[in-house]
């Protein structure tokens, strides 16, 4: 399958869904604050009934009035491992490409955990194309930012992941298989310059821009979601 028919399968939101969309939470400290102390990466899932394409709106439930957006970079694996060493991770991945992890935190805050408050459908913009390896001259020092209309509201770059894509790779398939489509979600930036970057909150109207180097820019509108 070419490179072009693989992006169509796994973000055409027609297509059957990717099998496995892991995200991982917490991968990123904000500046000046300590890093997590988390011996292993904090994993979540999303639904395939989340994801949508470039220029498809995100819809704001009516069970929720905090939503919010996170810039990540998105890799889809490629081929079918088990046990991956860390040295051989780049291996299995057919391309990276722009996440919107979006969420909503008063829906989160019902449970424990994440699960409730990224469930919604609409809520895993991804785009606008799958970039392979070959041309991203360094994918472990990517540029993130993340724009709310012309406002910037979040930056960082994927340099500064406190478990980088090989690590996340490898324990990830010490868990479970990973294969070809399987979508890995890497966490999103907490800062904005030197500064901590406070929750990018989303209204209807509003217009979501995520750049990151050598993947394009993913925008998508927020709708209040219809009955």
């Amino acid at each position: 399958m070419s490179i072009d028919a693989f992006a169509r399968s796994v973000f055409d939101p027609l297509r059957k869904p990717p099998g496995k969309i892991i995200c991982v939470g917490m991968n990123y400290s904000a500046p000046g604050v300590p890093p997590p102390s988390l011996p292993y990466p904090a994993l979540f899932l999303k639904a395939g009934s989340t994801i949508i394409g470039p220029g498809s709106a995100i819809q704001i439930p009516d069970t929720s009035d905090k939503v919010f957006c996170e810039g990540e970079v998105a890799v889809v694996i490629g081929r079918q491992g088990r046990h991956i060493p860390r040295a051989q991770a780049w291996d299995y991945i057919v391309g990276l490409s722009i996440a919107n992890d979006v969420g909503a935190e008063d829906l989160e805050a019902r449970s424990t955990q994440w699960q409730t408050g990224k469930l919604p459908d609409t809520f895993l913009p991804l785009g606008p194309r799958l970039v392979p390896l070959a041309e991203i001259p360094d994918p472990g020092h990517l540029q993130i930012e993340l724009f709310i209309n012309d406002r910037l509201a979040l930056r960082g770059n994927t340099g500064e992941m406190i478990f980088d894509i090989p690590t996340l790779i490898a324990y990830i398939s010490d868990l479970a298989t990973l294969y070809p489509g399987d979508i890995l979600v890497t966490g999103s930036p907490k800062g904005l310059g030197d500064l901590p970057a406070p929750k990018a909150y989303v209204r209807p109207g509003d217009v979501v821009t995520i750049t990151i180097t050598g993947l394009g820019s993913l925008s998508n509108p927020v709708h209040k979601e219809r009955s």
